[in-house]
């Protein structure tokens, strides 16, 4: 019965505290029972869905934007590493409110995109600007036309 249980969890997607079946039984299940008890293919994902998650609850964390690439991509803050370079640590992440401009990623295959916004990269200019632009295209492009920069994205 635990096989089922597990299965039916997994193939929703509801991989995040699973918790045992007995009523009234609040325990997490391990994943080392998942990893004992499902079959590879149930397992990987399990895995999958449980990467998914972490990245997607993680506020430095970002999973690549080009179709197909599964690729995550991890911020490390600007002012950070500025202060680490002269000996201290500011410790918060900028917002995009407060940043004069855009922060250009790649993913490590190549995929370069905006963090801020997950656009095409844009560095240095500020994501509001740049969509001020590609709106300005539009109107100038009414057929649909593509920027090479929107191709690439």
């Amino acid at each position: 019965c635990w096989r089922t249980f597990l299965a039916g969890k997994i193939e929703a997607g509801a991989t995040q505290l699973i918790e045992c079946p007995a009523s009234e039984c609040h325990v997490r299940v391990p994943a080392e029972v998942v990893d004992h008890l499902m079959p590879k293919e149930i397992r990987q994902r399990y895995d999958d869905f449980d990467m998914k998650a972490f990245v997607e609850s993680n506020p430095r964390m970002r999973w690549c934007t080009k179709a197909g690439c599964v690729r995550v991509v991890e911020m490390h803050d600007h002012d950070e590493l500025e202060a680490a370079s002269l000996g201290a640590s500011s410790g918060r992440l900028e917002t995009n409110e407060n940043r004069k401009s855009s922060r250009m990623v790649e993913c490590g295959s190549g995929h370069f995109f905006c963090w801020d916004c997950g656009r095409a990269a844009h560095e240095p200019c500020p994501c509001d600007v740049w969509q001020r632009w590609q709106d300005k295209l539009k109107q100038i492009q009414p057929d649909g036309a593509l920027t090479k920069v929107d191709e690439e994205a």
